[in-house]
């Protein structure tokens, strides 16, 4: 169970994921198989034992699903041997009445799993599917029949069931003799299951239960889409997406891939009921961050709604009398949209890429191809981030230039490599290294000549062909990664390690060559079903939408240098102003101060995902300066993300020779802060209050300087800014806990649950700590504008007022009240 445990937390970290997940299910089930072994002859071996393996084949089905080299096949290997296990159970146990309700329906979910693989799975299909998926169901219901009138159905029991129909109708719409209105029924059957748990307030909401009626919508929709009622896939759509809306608002932000699916969903709903005056609206209510819930930092919400915005204004223009009305809002709401993406993506390969297609559309791929370019110019842009040559591939590839796709993917995979750390670990990065190199194979394969008709002699010389480009894997392209000139001072900090490096690529590379054996196969298995150019159209797409993937996600959960780092922060702030600082300059005060606080908050964003991607080997020197400042403080916050926020922050503070690092320097110190606020009070009291349902009786008055922080805890919006939490904050530190009301004195009540509040309520310290908060907001905003940033001397201040300070620094009072107080007998 330990290396089930194991296995299953690597499977869901992102610098882990499913293929390191397997070999600890292996040794799982390797376990269990000797303790089969020893206890079944002699008849101990216990049903909790049996069907704790099956559930070790289903863990290990679940992530070869998902992992590189495995796939689907190998996955319904495991699933059938779990249900194996388990129908064996029921066999045993079913006539003597000790079949339990867990194991029934443990059998069930197994069903679903291995129904699920089957519809993708090569020589499956939908149909199989729905074996499965009927099997589930009957043992499902069976249990429903039988528990229910007694009132022990279980909200977990309904899901499952309710999970079972949506699988079953995603495999109706698919299935020939079936369609998509023949799934109607079944998404309906599992929209009622769970409507009455869905209609209660946001903190009564369980979010395995969304999860199942959000897909449930979603599918409703697509197939209400695909039997032409689209004003009915409208309401269906829109009703799954509110569902997904108001839970981000209620924190909750693992199904954020759910959200953007049904956001496109919706969106093509309305085109295609000529509903289209709406899309502004839904656009913005989720993408504006004024909007409560809204999520302006997801790329691909920004693609589904530029593109059918720009899709909608084109059918507009082709009508006799387009509404002139209509096509001005849809502008201003494209303009709004690429204000958005440069405030939280500006400097970044996503803004790139965003541009780059936006570029697309409006001008040509010659001009969106020079976006690409430029960000990943040595000089202009951002040259050691692999992302921009990884985004820039995948449009070279989806224009057939393959050539130069190639050399993109290259220096994706140099400058990854130029990325690790002088001690870092190889594996990460070298596993990385190899699926780019997986890709460029199967881009070389699609550019060999392939013949009109295979007969032995062609299918002979085209397995020729892939066996002679591992020379060009395991030689010229190892070469071009640890001999490229250009990219010589990058990997410097490999001195000394490049064999043993070029060495355990080596290795990782064997794979590679045999998934590419298998992809030969499976390409010429397709010709034999369809036409020689439909098998290389599909292949070609299948690889866009792998580099596409890749481009997003391939340098999640790893670090990068300080230089690497410092080129993004830059970067970031630079675009930000250049597209900004007109609207800047040409509005009021009121207008600027508007513009500051959201450059302010955008920036903020970029920052903090640079910031947590830092190699922790770069910020040593500034560890141990707030291990000597803060001391056991310091032992609390060093591994969260404020603890990141003060070490980098003191890190520029170190390079204040250097242009910006001011600028840059204060902003990680008021991000600290800002951070330290959220996670460590509001975004805890408002879980309490949400869970406890206190949030719908916090009375809010909207001339309240600080009423965006009650929003915030009342549940009504996902984010709260620096200024409303530090008002609410200060004002809470600034008055007597009897003094306060409303979401205040629930502030207050929190500040005393704390391990340690004394050090918060130092009655001659308010006023002052109160205005510090203040100052602290001030510097750090300065830091985001157009203006001087903070003198020297004024950082200097700044620090002192967030670390150094011994009395009033924010973190040596709120940090203090953070751990249990110290002992009487040994306080000096």
């Amino acid at each position: 169970m330990a290396y089930m445990n194991r296995g299953n937390a690597k499977r869901s970290a992102s610098d882990h994921g499913p293929n390191a997940a397997i070999p600890d299910y292996d040794a799982a089930i390797a376990l269990m198989n000797t303790l089969r072994a020893e206890l079944e002859p002699a008849g101990h071996w216990e049903v909790g034992l049996r069907n704790d393996l099956a559930g070790a084949y289903m863990n290990r089905g679940n992530a070869k699903r998902d992992a590189s080299g495995h796939g689907l096949g190998a996955a319904l290997a495991d699933y059938d041997t779990a249900i194996a296990l388990r129908k064996a159970l029921r066999a045993e146990l079913e006539p003597a009445g000790r079949w339990e309700v867990g194991l029934r329906n443990d059998l069930a979910n197994a069903y679903v799993a291995c129904g699920i693989a089957k519809l993708d799975a090569s020589g499956h299909g939908p149909g199989a599917a729905l074996a499965d998926f009927d099997a589930a169901i009957k043992l499902m219901e069976a249990l429903r029949a039988e528990l229910e009138p007694a009132g022990r159905w279980e909200v977990g029991l309904r899901n499952d069931l309710a999970n079972a129909y949506v699988a079953c109708g995603l495999a109706k719409a698919q299935a020939s003799g079936h369609g998509p209105g023949a799934a109607l029924s079944d998404y309906d059957a599992a929209i009622d299951l769970l409507r009455p748990f869905l209609e209660g307030p946001l903190g009564s909401r369980l979010p395995f239960m969304v999860n199942v009626a959000s897909r449930a919508f979603g599918g409703k929709a697509n197939a209400l889409l695909a039997s032409h009622d689209a004003p009915a896939a409208t309401d269906a759509a829109a009703e799954g997406l509110l569902l997904l809306k108001e839970l981000e608002i209620g924190g909750t932000f693992w199904l954020r891939s759910l959200r953007e699916s049904l956001f496109e969903t919706t969106l093509n709903a309305y085109v295609q009921a000529r509903q289209l005056q709406f899309l502004p609206e839904i656009i913005l209510e989720h993408l504006e961050p004024t909007h409560p819930g809204a999520a302006p930092t997801s790329v691909a919400m920004h693609e589904a709604a530029a593109r059918y915005l720009r899709q909608a204004a084109a059918d507009l223009y082709l009508q006799p009398k387009h509404p002139q009305a209509l096509l001005d809002e849809f502008a201003q709401t494209l303009h709004r949209l690429e204000t958005l993406h440069t405030l939280y993506f500006g400097g970044t390969a996503t803004s790139a890429r965003l541009q780059a297609a936006e570029r697309e559309r409006t001008d040509g791929p010659a001009l969106a191809q020079q976006v690409l370019e430029r960000y990943t110019d040595e000089k202009r842009g951002r040259g050691k981030d692999p992302e921009g040559y990884l985004a820039l591939a995948e449009f070279l590839v989806r224009h057939r230039q393959n050539t130069a796709a190639i050399t993109a993917y290259q220096d994706a995979a140099i400058a990854l490599l130029g990325n690790v750390p002088a001690r870092g670990e190889m594996e990460p990065y070298i596993a990385r290294v190899a699926e780019i190199a997986a890709l460029i194979l199967k881009l070389k394969l699609l550019q060999q000549p392939l013949p009109a008709t295979l007969d032995r002699d062609a299918t002979f010389r085209l397995l020729l062909s892939a066996l002679n480009l591992s020379h060009w894997l395991y030689s010229e392209f190892p070469n071009a990664l640890f001999a490229a000139p250009r990219w010589q001072s990058t990997l410097q900090r490999l001195t000394g390690r490049t064999e043993r490096w070029r060495d355990a690529l080596t290795s990782a590379l064997k794979p590679v060559a045999a998934q590419i054996e298998t992809y030969l196969h499976d390409l010429l298995g397709k010709f034999e079903t369809t036409t020689r150019q439909q098998a290389l159209d599909q292949a070609r797409g299948e690889l866009c939408e792998q580099g596409q993937a890749m481009a997003r996600t391939l340098c999640l959960g790893l670090g990068i240098p300080w230089d690497a780092f410092s080129e993004g922060v830059t970067a970031a702030w630079l675009e930000r102003w250049t597209f900004l600082q007109q609207d800047w300059h040409r509005g009021d005060e009121t207008q600027r101060r508007a513009l500051e606080e959201q450059l302010a908050e955008g920036l903020a964003h970029t920052v903090s995902e640079l910031t947590r991607q830092l190699h922790q080997e770069a910020l040593a020197t500034s560890d141990a300066t707030l291990q000597a400042a803060l001391g056991p403080i310091w032992n609390l916050l060093h591994d969260s993300d404020e603890g990141r926020f003060l070490a980098c922050g003191h890190h520029w503070l170190s390079q204040l020779h250097q242009p910006e690092s001011a600028r840059f320097a204060g902003l990680e110190l008021g991000l600290a802060v800002e951070t330290g606020l959220l996670n460590r009070l509001f975004a805890p009291l408002k879980a309490w209050l949400v869970k406890s349902g206190q949030c719908h009786h916090i009375a809010l008055d909207p001339d309240d300087w600080s009423y965006k922080a009650g929003l915030f805890l009342a549940g009504k919006t996902s984010a709260v800014e620096f200024g409303p939490m530090a008002g609410a904050f200060g004002r809470t530190l600034k008055h007597p806990p009897e003094e306060l009301a409303g979401y205040y004195r629930h502030l207050a009540a929190y500040l005393d649950s704390l391990p340690n509040p004394k050090p918060l309520r130092v009655a001659t310290a308010r006023k002052r700590r109160v205005a510090n908060l203040g100052q602290i907001k001030d510097w750090r905003n300065q830091c985001a504008h157009p203006k001087t940033p903070p003198t020297n001397q004024d950082l200097q201040a700044m620090w002192n007022l967030v670390v150094a300070d011994p009395e009033h620094a924010f973190f040596r009072y709120f940090g203090a009240a953070l751990l249990p107080p110290p002992d009487p007998a040994t306080r000096t």
